[in-house]
């Protein structure tokens, strides 16, 4: 590997075959981070991870995260949680670590039917607010006075004077607009299930 990967925006990553190093100093390039990385005098500006007190790490396909459990001088069971600057390099850092401290790799994908729920509660919901502000946008424009007390009194007269101004075909055009969200990301998570990828030690019984 011949990459320094950046991290929790201001961080430099690079993974080699007996550690991980983690710096927020600047490099020029991946040697110049190992070779600095290895020096002695430096180490105070590196958080290494050894492989022999690496556990494993995991990561969500939909988040992007990676969680790290490890040992370290504090804490037998310690662990961190880096974000890569993006979606590829999520995936590349996983698997490169993986390789390189010999880890078994194991992928859960959700339960379909459970997401479906899931989501399929946030439409009715969005459903049921939708109908509820058309009805009460219907009911401004009948004439009907709404009174508010207490600290967000000045913001719920606000939102009121807003529906009030879009009336009931506006409130419906925005209502359907985040219903339509909703159902969106439900067909697309049904279609294209979030997986839980895993990498962890081996045990040799």
């Amino acid at each position: 590997m011949s990459k320094i990967y950046k991290i929790n925006n201001d961080k430099s990553l690079i993974v080699t075959d007996d550690y991980i190093a983690i710096s927020s100093k600047k490099f020029s390039d991946f040697d110049d981070m190992k070779k600095k990385s290895d020096m002695i005098s430096l180490k105070s500006d590196f958080q290494l991870i050894l492989k022999r007190n690496f556990y494993g790490l995991s990561y969500n396909k939909e988040n992007q995260v990676i969680k790290m459990l490890f040992a370290s001088d504090k804490n037998l069971n310690d662990s961190m949680k880096i974000y890569p600057s993006n979606y590829d390099d999520l995936y590349e850092i996983g698997e490169i670590i993986g390789k390189s401290f010999l880890l078994e790799k194991t992928e859960k994908t959700e339960n379909k039917i459970k997401s479906l729920s899931k989501n399929a509660l946030y439409v009715f919901i969005a459903t049921l607010f939708s109908i509820y502000f058309v009805y009460i946008s219907i009911t401004l424009k009948n004439g009907v006075e709404y009174t508010f007390s207490g600290r967000k009194r000045g913001l719920s007269e606000l939102f009121m004077r807003f529906i009030d101004l879009i009336g009931p075909i506006g409130t419906s055009i925005i209502g359907l607009l985040i219903i339509g969200y909703f159902t969106y990301k439900l067909v697309k998570r049904y279609k294209n299930p979030s997986s839980d990828v895993v990498f962890k030690r081996q045990i040799i019984k």
